[in-house]
Parts: C-alpha cells; structure tokens; sequence
C-alpha cells in the first residue's frame, strides 16, 4: 500500500463560493433566530495550515448560530470542488 502525503490543495472557483452564492446564506438566515451571516471562502492554492474559510453568524443562542454555520460548512463541502496536491 502506497501512502501519499498532501502538501496542499486547489480550490478552483466555483460559482457556489463566489459572493453571489448568498442565496443558500439567505436560506440559512431566514431560520428563525438567526441575524446575520459573513462567510468568506478562499480559491486558488493553499498550502496545509492556511485558512480555507471563515463563517461569522450573529444568532439569538449560540445553538442557532452553531447549526448555522455547520450548514454553510457542509454546503461548501457538498458542492465546491477540492483538488489535493500530493507531495513531492
């Protein structure tokens, strides 16, 4: 069994990360409790260890804003696409 290791990963652009993709946003902040949503997804090259996501949720309990931010993280993972770059 061969093991590769990951220096980094591609993310290409994708409609679903780009600023306009506010629209699953809104479904999320339309739930009941939640106020606002800032999500930021970074394309292009990262190397391991660099910042790939940030998801700021303004929420009445800490629950609603948690399960936001798990939605939207599970959105991104569910559509974005992710290329591995093997080490060398």
């Amino acid at each position: 069994m061969t093991v590769e290791s990951v220096d980094a990963i591609g993310i290409p652009s994708h409609p679903f990360l780009a600023a306009d993709s506010a629209g699953h946003r809104r479904g999320i902040q339309d739930r009941p409790g939640v106020h606002r949503i800032v999500a930021w997804h970074r394309v292009g090259h990262l190397e391991i260890g660099e910042d790939a996501m940030v998801v700021a949720v303004a929420a009445e309990h800490r629950a609603q804003a948690f399960r936001a931010v798990g939605a939207i993280v599970e959105g991104c993972e569910g559509e974005a696409p992710y290329l591995e770059e093997a080490g060398s």
